[in-house]
Order: C-alpha cells, then sequence, then structure tokens
C-alpha cells in the first residue's frame, strides 16, 4: 500500500468513527485532569459529545443512563476504584456499556469484574484507537 493509500485509509478510518460517535454519549471518569481533557477533546473530534466526571462522587450523583452511551472509567481514583462504582451501577440496573482504563499492572486484577464491561485499556490510552473500539462497541449494539 502506497503512502498516500494509506493516508487515505486512515482518513476514512476516522470520517466513519466520527459518524458513528456523533450520537454517542461518553461519561468519562479520571481523576487525572490533563487525561481526561486530552481524551474529552480526541473523542469530541471524532463526534462524540462527552461529559467529564473527576471523582467516584461527582459521578455517582449523575445521571448515566439518559442517553445511549459508553461509560469510561480509569480504575484508580483518589477518592476509591473505577470498578467499584461500575459494579455499583449494575446492581442499580445501569447497563450503559462501559470500559475501563487502568494506568497500573493490576488488569489482571480486574479479571473479577470483567462481565461488568466490555474491556480494559491500559494506561496511557491511544485516543484514536479508543474512538475507533468505542464505534465498534456501537455498530454491534442492538437497535
Amino acid at each position: 500500500m502506497t503512502m498516500a493509500a494509506s493516508h487515505q485509509s486512515e482518513r476514512a478510518k476516522m470520517a466513519n468513527a466520527a459518524k458513528i460517535l456523533n450520537a454517542v454519549h461518553i461519561y468519562l471518569l479520571d481523576d487525572d485532569e490533563a487525561v481526561c481533557d486530552a481524551l474529552a477533546t480526541i473523542l469530541e473530534l471524532h463526534g462524540a459529545k462527552v461529559q467529564t466526571f473527576s471523582s467516584l462522587s461527582e459521578t455517582r450523583n449523575a445521571r448515566l443512563d439518559g442517553h445511549p452511551g459508553i461509560l469510561l472509567f480509569d480504575v484508580q481514583l483518589l477518592d476509591g476504584l473505577g470498578q467499584d462504582l461500575l459494579v455499583e451501577l449494575r446492581g442499580r440496573g445501569v447497563a450503559t456499556p462501559a470500559i475501563l482504563m487502568s494506568g497500573r499492572a493490576e488488569i489482571d486484577e480486574l479479571e473479577p469484574i470483567m462481565e461488568h464491561c466490555e474491556f480494559v485499556l491500559e494506561k496511557p490510552v491511544d485516543g484514536d484507537e479508543l474512538a475507533t473500539r468505542i464505534a465498534a462497541l456501537v455498530a454491534a449494539a442492538p437497535g
């Protein structure tokens, strides 16, 4: 594949991701402001509507099932664990698809809660790859 064809292919993938993410609400929980801002910016460039949260308590008080969307939670937060909130939300009937992000080696430790999320990403997260994976989740969702 030539360099020009490769760039065209990448632009086509990005255009498709933007179209698919255009109707998606992403509820992003990360207490690292720089990470949160960077991911929100990239996902918004792909057409998503991103609502950011910096703590478990802030997220716990939000309505997370008002729009079709994706929960995108960091695992290790200053005020607790993102996976604990996810399990709590599942117990309250929130069925919104979820992705966990981890910046530490505890990904293997997350095995018991994998039934509650679609997948776990290791930080640092590539924003474009994340957008592509979210687009695939949305495309595969019923309805």
